[in-house]
This record gives C-alpha cells, structure tokens and sequence, in this order.
C-alpha cells in the first residue's frame, strides 16, 4: 500500500494531518491517543510489517 493511500484510509478512521515537515508525516485522532509518524514520499510503498504496526497503532486492526 502507499503511504498517499494509508493517509487517506487514515482520515476516514478520523485521523488528520497534525504535521508535516518535508516526507515525514503526523498524524493526530481528537479521541484516540497518541501520534502517528509516517515516513516517505506519498508514492512509496510501505512494507506490510510496517503497515501492520501503524493500523495496529491506529487501533484499525
């Protein structure tokens, strides 16, 4: 998956972008605790371990 696509499936879970500084990106929920960091070009893609552990994170999974 993308990381332009997670960030998408992300905000639709309620996550919204707290900040942005070059390719890193945060991402805060106004209930859920804690901030997620993404690293990378929107284009790349994100190895299933690592996308595992931000859904995970994100209390997706």
């Amino acid at each position: 998956m993308k990381i332009r696509r997670l960030i998408n499936l992300l905000g639709k879970d309620g996550w919204y972008l707290y900040r942005k500084s070059g390719n890193v990106y945060q991402l805060m929920h106004p209930t859920k605790f804690g901030v997620i960091t993404i690293k990378g070009k929107k284009s790349c893609r994100l190895s299933l371990c690592t996308l595992r552990n931000i859904l995970f994170r994100a209390g997706i999974l």
